[in-house]
Formats: C-alpha cells, sequence, structure tokens
C-alpha cells in the first residue's frame, strides 16, 4: 500500500498471500492465518481502450495489397473479436465457408461459433489459394494460420503487427490485438446489438463482463452530448 501500486497489482499480490497462508494452515505448518486480516482493495473497473470505426479504416488501408496473411489477421480479429490464443488456434475446418461462421476453442476449453462477415471471410480465402496452398514445408497441416515460411503463429508475432500497424497509422493509442476485441463488442452495443448476443460472440461466461461495454457506449453518448453543445448555444 505504501508503495503505491496499482490497485489491480496490489489485489494479486494480496490474493497470492492469502492462496500461500491458506496451503501453510491445511498443510499445518503454521497455527493461524494472519493474511484473514489484510483486506483487499476495491478492484478498479477501468473502462477498455476501443478504436474508433475511422481508425479501424486507417489501420485496415496501411496493409499492402500484397500482405495477405497480415489482412486476414486484421480482419478476423476485428470481425470476430478473438483472444489472440484463439485466433493462432484456428483450424482449416473450423471455418464454415457456406454458413458464414467460424468455430473457436476458448478459455475453459469452452467451444462457441462465432459469424464472421463477408470482407473477413474473403481474405480468408484469398489467404489461403495465394499463400497458405503454395507453402511446400508446413509445420502444421491443420492450423490455419502459418507464417510465410510455413510457421505456427505466436502471439508475440500477432501483438506486433497490430502494434506497429498502428503506429503506422498515426494511431497515437497503445493498439494491441485486445484492443481490436474490444472494438468488435463496443461497436457491436453502439448499434443496438443484443448483450446477450454479444456475450455469446465474445466467450464469456459471465454477462456482467459484457456489461462493460455498456458502459462504454454511455460515454460515447456523452461525448457526443458535450460535441453538440459545445458552442454558445446560440444555434439550440
Amino acid at each position: 500500500y505504501e508503495k503505491n501500486i496499482k490497485t489491480s497489482s496490489l489485489y494479486r499480490k494480496i490474493i497470492a498471500i492469502k492462496g500461500y497462508y491458506s496451503f501453510l494452515l491445511k498443510e499445518k505448518y503454521i497455527d493461524e492465518d494472519i493474511s484473514v486480516n489484510i483486506d483487499l482493495p476495491k478492484k478498479e473497473k477501468n473502462l477498455p481502450v476501443y478504436l474508433t470505426y475511422g481508425e479501424i479504416e486507417k489501420m485496415s488501408s496501411q496493409i499492402e495489397s500484397n500482405e495477405l496473411l497480415e489482412k486476414a489477421l486484421f480482419e478476423t480479429l476485428y470481425g470476430c473479436g478473438f483472444r489472440v490464443s484463439e485466433l493462432i488456434n484456428i483450424r482449416l475446418n473450423d471455418v464454415h465457408f457456406d454458413e458464414k461462421m467460424i468455430e473457436c476453442i476458448g478459455k475453459g476449453n469452452k467451444q462457441r461459433y462465432v459469424p464472421i462477415n463477408d470482407i473477413a471471410l474473403s481474405c480468408i480465402c484469398s489467404y489461403i489459394i495465394n499463400v497458405r496452398n503454395k507453402i511446400k514445408n508446413k509445420c502444421s497441416e491443420s492450423l490455419l494460420f502459418l507464417n510465410y515460411s510455413g510457421k505456427i503463429l505466436n502471439r508475440q508475432y500477432v501483438y506486433l503487427f497490430i502494434n506497429n500497424l498502428a503506429k503506422k497509422a498515426g494511431i497515437m493509442k497503445n493498439v494491441t490485438p485486445h484492443v481490436l476485441r474490444h472494438s468488435f463488442a463496443t461497436h457491436l452495443i453502439e448499434n443496438n446489438a443484443n448483450l446477450r448476443a454479444v456475450q455469446t460472440m465474445l466467450g464469456h461466461e459471465s454477462i456482467t463482463t459484457t456489461e462493460i461495454y455498456t458502459h462504454l457506449n454511455t460515454s460515447k453518448i456523452i461525448d457526443d452530448y458535450d460535441n453538440y453543445f459545445e458552442g454558445d448555444g446560440t444555434d439550440v
């Protein structure tokens, strides 16, 4: 507390201490759990960073026409709201082209189906035909996304690609793949998508996790209100 550590970090540290003392007590190394006297701080609910439609367009426009893998990665991340771990583990047969759905395995090894838009689907098709099918030495025959050498993608590869793409587009925010996930959810809510449907698409176990995007939507309404009335009021 005295070091002014962030609340989220403090929370994790105290949970670790409590877990350790619980183990000591259970195994009878100690007679008393003194960690019960340590109060947990209230977790801060910071609104997630997300991109505007214009910023998404700017990033997309920075991808060269011959960068088919990068285009497919970007459009699938944003168009489906996947976590990076979900994206890099998508298999070829997980993409159901006729139904316009992608099957993925999320947290807790839970399977879910996510709709995919025509743009992302077209980018995946182009990548498969013009890049993936032409790779001779593939590390995996089942995974959808492989790099140009046929190697399996890792989280760092995707993170650096998205982060560098944002910088190239002149976006000052710290853009990560998860920011695209936040943007996907925020834009759905802004367009009046059903909260339960968004929860299903994101793979959230609890709807309270999804509800944070309704707060983002409220913030946008306030911003729009302030922008509209920022003049001297003579036009109102």
